[in-house]
């Protein structure tokens, strides 16, 4: 089961990728509505900061956006993983 477990493991990030890179090239309206824009709310920021914290402001705001890329990566990453191998083990088991 272990071994089931690792497979499973190596097609879901396979998957994932394909499904990052397949949704970023089909953007629907939608979709775009609930896009991060992120450099464009930076922009607007940085340019109501001057002298030496705008430097530090640049920092804190890559920061945050490097944290919030982390934590809905790992979100999303946990949720199709646990679907995903729910699925798997279901098939599995309806074949025994």
């Amino acid at each position: 089961m272990e071994n089931l477990r690792e497979e499973n493991e190596d097609i879901l990030k396979k998957w994932i990728r394909f499904r990052e890179e397949d949704l970023l090239c089909h953007l629907t309206d939608e979709d775009r509505k609930y896009k991060l824009y992120f450099e464009e709310i930076s922009e607007k920021i940085l340019n109501k900061v001057y002298g030496q914290n705008k430097v530090y402001v640049e920092k804190q705001l890559e920061l945050i956006h490097k944290n919030f890329i982390d934590y809905i990566t790992y979100w999303n990453e946990k949720y199709y993983k646990s679907g995903f191998r729910d699925g798997i083990e279901i098939t599995c088991f309806f074949r025994e």
